[in-house]
């Protein structure tokens, strides 16, 4: 999903614009943090997404029981499902937070 750069998150939209956007002005606009708006930020640390990310990694949790202890690039390795046990949670899991970025998009404009 994400290797193919097929999605609506800044970091790749910034870089297609009609006036081209610096990756660092690629923010998210839904939680303010002023962090890049990048497959990482959106899947692992995101605000918006904290109660879909706590149900998604409470399963996880209980096939990969070492999960806490992985580097941050191991446990996005594991959301976009490169963990085989886990293929189908995680397509769950990004399909659920794309529905409510799109939610929160569409009520504010």
């Amino acid at each position: 999903m994400y290797r193919l750069s097929d999605h609506s998150l800044e970091i790749e939209t910034g870089r297609h614009r009609k006036q081209w956007q610096p990756r660092e002005e690629r923010t998210c606009k839904h939680c303010g943090s002023g962090e890049i708006e990048t497959e990482s930020h959106f899947l692992l640390s995101c605000p918006i997404y904290a109660t879909l990310r706590e149900a998604f990694l409470g399963k996880v949790k209980t096939s990969i029981t070492s999960y806490d202890s992985k580097t941050y690039d191991e446990r996005l390795s594991i959301c976009l499902g490169e963990a085989p046990e886990l293929i189908e949670l995680s397509a769950q899991y990004v399909s659920a937070c794309h529905e409510l970025r799109e939610k929160k998009i569409n009520t504010v404009t």
